[in-house]
């Protein structure tokens, strides 16, 4: 259910509790609507793969490899929005004007909030399809429909020789050469979604419901009708209009459209040269390689770019070569002790939809100018993709100490470090708008000297920083029991923990942030007990918060706090090995036992200011296995 409070002109009255900035209760009045929202995610995905590999071993010091092969991915997702309510907020249907409506709220300590309505939703004779807020699209309009589609290619195809080497610090020594061409191309289609007839609103069809939804856990007493409106879509109730031949879309869904349907194309040719170490230093074995790899990309991408007075399709690109040197060493301190050291350059590409994605750009009047990082611009690019993105770049250099027991447990140590001399992250650079129209002139209008004069704007795109850094350390062990007495054989612990920090600068007027996707905590821990066929395991899995990229509505990413969660597994099973049920396996396991919530917040902001907080409960599940 979605409110239309302080934003729709709603009155927030008889105030309660209040905790620092947060009002924690209080009551809205004169809501002019509610809207009940019933979303459906839908993906359906195809691959298809062939591989061919050959090995040829001329001689006893020669091996030869090949290797051929393809795989393309058919995608589609289906973001399905219904919409229902008591009325449509359009003055132009005084017939069918929601009631006002009175939302009480309460916000505990976790900054979840229980919302209470003084109408009921759970009626579906009076609550019906529709769109309550108006929100644009047609009188027909009750709801909103995506429904991209990604078509991704990888055709790659590998040459290499190894030789074998005899009485050296060298073992052997491989060369050779990869080619990859990928293209990756994405259509996207919007539309509203309209009823039939040409109604403002509809009940929901008899066939399509599915009872009523239990609202009460966040303060609602009166439930809310429950549809199949993925069904409902599939019996071609509503028609649908791609949103660029639809003359009732809004602007932001043309362009949206235009921007969100790209291609890009990437060329990697990669040669390399590695040697195998295998000799002693100091009488102790010293193993591992040192290598280097040279990788061309070339890489362009077709995106909408569009503005004031033209609107086109572009083809930009770039061309580049990394060198990427590594060294992998491993030191034999003890039979049962190694000490491991690496040093490498590394490069990852940027993701495909960094490349691409459309952009809009505007065209700020002389007395409208727009001021970033305190300089005044008169060209502004709202949006889009980079083609020109070089890839992440990193020194790396890594430190373990390994320790085995009795070939059944291990204890390691390890540090690492790595200098990020290009990372990728959305920020502020300068934009050529050098050749670009200005606005058609208006008499008595707004004027543009300055933007004629000052061709040199900006756009916050992703883009290319560098100094960076991402450091931390891992400890794990496998410590079955009977390494410490008999008496406690089959029982054992598995334990990993890692520590990170990391931090990048992309805005120098503000302070430093962590990179996407790294918690400075992870803590994984395994009890078991395994003997005579009998297996038992418990498992928590903790991550501390971090900063994540989670996929919005439209399927782009988005930056969120996420909150740290601790996940409980456990798992019990038997397997037969003599008897009449002999090769029969029984296992029974349950997942997320204690209904861990997965909770998302605005990035810097106060605990309480919650953007989504969801239980999915335990899940669980046997299993029957056999083998003969």
């Amino acid at each position: 259910m979605e409110y239309g409070t302080i934003w729709a002109g709603a009155t927030l009255s008889q105030t309660g509790a209040v905790d620092g900035n947060r009002v924690v209760s209080g009551t809205f009045t004169n809501v002019p609507f509610l809207v009940a929202e019933n979303y459906n995610n839908d993906r359906r995905a195809h691959l298809d793969s062939v591989g061919y590999n050959i090995e040829f071993d001329p001689s006893d010091k020669w091996a030869l490899d090949s290797d051929l092969s393809w795989s393309a991915v058919r995608r589609t997702d289906l973001r399905l929005e219904s919409t229902a309510g008591l009325g449509r907020n359009d003055a132009t249907q005084p017939g069918f004007l929601p009631p006002p409506e009175t939302v009480t709220f309460t916000t505990n300590g976790t900054g979840v909030t229980n919302l209470a309505t003084t109408h009921n939703y759970s009626d579906y004779n009076t609550t019906f399809l529709t769109d309550p807020g108006n929100w644009g699209g047609g009188p027909t309009r009750s709801g909103y429909l995506g429904h991209p589609t990604v078509h991704d290619d990888l055709k790659a195809v590998k040459l290499a020789a190894t030789r074998k080497l005899s009485g050296l610090a060298l073992s052997g020594v491989t060369f050779g050469a990869n080619y990859a061409y990928r293209t990756k191309s994405k259509y996207e289609f919007q539309s509203a979604l309209y009823l039939p007839g040409g109604v403002s609103h509809a009940v929901v069809p008899v066939a399509y419901r599915q009872g009523i939804v239990d609202t009460s856990f966040f303060g609602n007493p009166y439930g809310m009708i429950n549809y199949d409106a993925y069904g409902l879509y599939n019996s071609g109730f509503w028609t649908t209009t791609d949103s660029r031949s639809d003359p009732n879309a809004n602007p932001g869904d043309v362009f949206s459209d235009n921007g969100s349907t790209w291609s890009v194309w990437e060329k990697l040719t990669t040669a390399y040269v590695k040697a195998d170490i295998g000799t002693h230093v100091s009488g102790l074995p010293l193993t591992g390689n040192i290598g280097v790899q040279t990788v061309t990309a070339d890489q362009s991408a077709n995106i909408f770019f569009g503005g004031p007075n033209n609107a086109a399709y572009h083809d930009i690109g770039t061309k580049y070569t990394d060198v990427l040197p590594s060294l992998n060493l491993a030191l034999g301190l003890q039979d049962d002790v190694k000490l491991r050291f690496a040093a490498a350059k590394t490069a990852a590409r940027p993701r495909m939809d960094d490349l691409a994605g459309g952009a809009s750009y505007s065209v700020y009047a002389d007395n409208n100018a727009t001021h970033v990082t305190g300089q005044t611009f008169y060209w502004q690019q709202n949006s889009g993709g980079n083609p020109k993105l070089r890839p992440w770049r990193a020194n790396a250099f890594d430190l373990a100490l390994e320790k085995y027991f009795s070939n059944v447990g291990y204890v390691s140590a390890a540090i690492y470090y790595k200098s990020l001399t290009s990372y990728i992250y959305p920020r502020y650079v300068l934009v050529d708008f050098t050749g670009y129209p200005l606005p058609a002139a208006v008499p008595g209008g707004a004027t543009y000297t300055g933007a004629n004069a000052n061709r040199i704007g900006v756009g916050k795109i992703a883009s290319n920083g560098s100094g960076g850094t991402i450091r931390g350390a891992e400890f794990a062990f496998s410590l079955p029991a009977e390494v410490v007495t008999p008496a406690l054989q089959g029982f054992g612990l598995l334990f990993s923990a890692s520590w990170n920090r990391s931090e990048i600068h992309p805005d120098p007027t503000q302070p430093s942030v962590p990179l996407p996707g790294l918690s400075p905590k992870v803590i994984n821990t395994t009890i078991y007990y395994e003997l005579h066929g009998f297996a038992a395991r418990v498992s928590e899995r903790y991550r501390g918060p971090f900063l994540g990229e989670v996929p919005a509505y439209d399927s782009s990413l988005t930056d969120n706090d996420v909150k740290a969660e601790a996940v409980l597994d456990a798992q019990i099973g038997y397997s037969f090995t003599r008897g009449p049920l002999d090769g029969l396996s029984v296992n029974l396991s349950g997942y997320n036992l204690t209904n861990q919530r997965f909770a998302l917040y605005n990035p810097g902001a106060p605990p309480f200011d919650v953007i989504k907080y969801e239980k999915y409960g335990a899940v669980y599940g046997a299993q029957l296995r056999y083998k003969f």
